[in-house]
């Protein structure tokens, strides 16, 4: 048995829509994973899979699939017309990471940090990459165009995760501004052990609100 729960950090505005959409969204995404996790398990108690540790289109395909669990529209890396990065003047043929709809809408750009580090500017410049690619999401889409960042803690392990973790918490907690907001999706745990073997953050920039 796996227990897998979505934690929001104390960011952003709870006058705001996102406050309550997605924190439901990121709530139905722990219990996807918790399926996920049931599916892949195996007989060693300490062999588990994390839907978020692969790469950045296996982690939006899965934020799809909770948008769908929550009520919500959700659409995945679709064509569409973007602002050109040379001159926003202009539009130029794209894609968009994914799109959600409640009553308002949103359009993401992300991007994913894992592997062999995971430093404050790697943090900071994968968060600056990210709101460059949302600063080319026009409002034809949305209703906001939205830059996230996705840091899975799946390869780390101890005091090296601890190390982590701490600067992803400052990082998501450090001066952020009213329109950001943050979530840790952390599990499976071992309900006997209570050990933490998965962890993913999940954090959100609101660039633009058209």
């Amino acid at each position: 048995m796996t227990i897998i729960e979505a934690r929001r950090l104390e960011t952003g505005d709870r006058r705001r829509r996102e406050w309550h959409v997605w924190d439901n969204w990121m709530k139905h995404a722990a219990q996807l994973c918790g399926r996920f996790y049931g599916e892949v398990e195996t007989d060693d108690p300490d062999m588990f899979n994390d839907p978020f540790a692969y790469n950045e289109t296996a982690s939006v395909s899965l934020l799809a699939s909770a948008a769908a669990c929550a009520g919500y529209l959700g659409l995945a890396e679709f064509t569409t017309w973007k602002r050109s990065r040379a001159d926003r003047r202009k539009i130029t043929h794209g894609r968009c990471d994914l799109w959600l709809c409640e009553e308002a809408s949103w359009a993401f750009e992300f991007k994913q940090v894992r592997g062999s580090s995971v430093g404050v500017k790697r943090i900071e410049g994968a968060m600056r990459d990210a709101v460059d690619c949302a600063k080319q999401i026009r409002g034809n889409d949305a209703d906001a165009a939205v830059a996230g960042l996705i840091l899975s803690l799946a390869f780390w392990e101890g005091e090296e995760r601890e190390r982590i973790r701490s600067r992803i918490e400052d990082f998501a907690l450090g001066g952020a501004s009213a329109d950001r907001y943050a979530w840790q999706i952390s599990g499976p745990k071992t309900v006997d052990e209570n050990i933490q073997k998965c962890e993913t953050f999940l954090l959100f920039d609101v660039v633009e609100r058209f």
